[in-house]
């Protein structure tokens, strides 16, 4: 999961059209995945414009014992894939004091990674799985509410993981200073928050130093250059 810059709320939903009328849900939609640069706002998969694949997620569910006076609010609107989705469906966990525990990757005062760590160790046998960083309590329950560490959602993960191995051998294989700045770009390219599974990217590159061997920039949270 990786942080998301919210946009403008779209149009007809401003103007108190109800979200999942005809017109209106496909500019919710529309805006949802252009804000989020067509993935899933929990587990990053990127998801195709249209279909079954992807869903409209209230943050805070809209059922009528949760939060149904939220189901037309923009900041509570996201874009997820349907296993996520249907995963997460109405529960919300919180604290004793009645705190959401599930981070809202929307919210610009929290950013997952601060949460979520992953094992981008290649040659354990848990590679590719999600755990709390630092025994987060919200990450913990986001994890588990989301079904984030599922061996399909590993799987997931793990497909891209020769994508960017070999752009970070391109790196320390290249013969030449301009070579090796091309490279460096390309892979800068990869961390950035449009990029599918950006989360796990950053989490590899911070594991294997490129940053500091190589002078790679690290984007932060929401960053798209």
């Amino acid at each position: 999961m990786i942080q998301i810059k919210r946009s403008e709320c779209p149009r007809l939903l401003s103007q108190d059209s109800r979200w999942d009328s005809p017109r209106c849900k496909a500019e919710v939609v529309d805006a949802l995945y252009k804000m989020q640069h067509g993935k899933c706002c929990y587990c990053e998969k990127k998801i195709a414009q249209g279909g079954h694949e992807q869903a409209v997620d209230h943050f805070r569910p809209k059922a009528p014992d949760k939060f149904p006076e939220l189901e037309n609010t923009w900041t509570n609107m996201l874009h997820a894939c349907s296993c996520c989705n249907g995963k997460k469906a109405n529960n919300f966990p919180t604290d004793s004091n009645g705190n959401a525990l599930l981070i809202d990757p929307a919210d610009p005062a929290v950013d997952p990674e601060d949460h979520l760590g992953f094992n981008v160790n290649d040659e354990d046998g848990n590679f590719g799985r999600i755990s709390p960083k630092d025994n987060s309590e919200q990450g913990l329950a986001t994890i588990e509410t989301i079904g984030l560490d599922l061996p399909r959602k590993r799987h997931e993960r793990k497909k891209g993981y020769i994508r960017f191995f070999s752009a970070y051998i391109d790196i320390a294989t290249a013969e030449d200073d301009a070579t090796r700045n091309q490279k460096i770009q390309a892979f800068e390219n990869m961390l950035l928050a449009n990029n599918e599974h950006a989360a796990f990217t950053r989490a590899f590159a911070k594991y294997k130093g490129i940053d500091s061997r190589f002078g790679v920039k690290m984007p932060v949270g929401a960053d798209v250059g």
